[in-house]
């Protein structure tokens, strides 16, 4: 069976902690992008779409956040941690 990833090469620490901060936040501003260098290696994979001073993850590149990375399961602990205990106001 193929793989429904796309064969590529292995990501770099910058493009992986690009893919995070897109993932994580969805569209970013380019003054909060870990990496101007890795977002536009990303853009240049197809992982990520950049314009207007803004940059986002494409489809594949959230597949890939999601079944290469485990991103989906890091960011729900994230959001988990972020929220506030939950009080019972009775």
């Amino acid at each position: 069976m193929k793989s429904p990833l796309p064969d590529i090469k292995p990501l770099a620490s910058n493009e992986i902690e690009v893919m995070k901060c897109l993932f994580f936040h969805g569209p970013t501003w380019d003054g909060n992008i870990p990496s101007k260098m890795g977002r536009d290696s990303l853009c240049d994979r197809g992982l990520a779409h950049h314009e207007f001073a803004f940059a986002w993850l494409t489809y594949d590149g959230v597949e890939i956040a999601i079944n290469a990375f485990g991103m989906d399961r890091l960011k729900a602990r994230w959001e988990a941690a972020r929220r506030p205990p939950y009080q019972d106001f009775k």
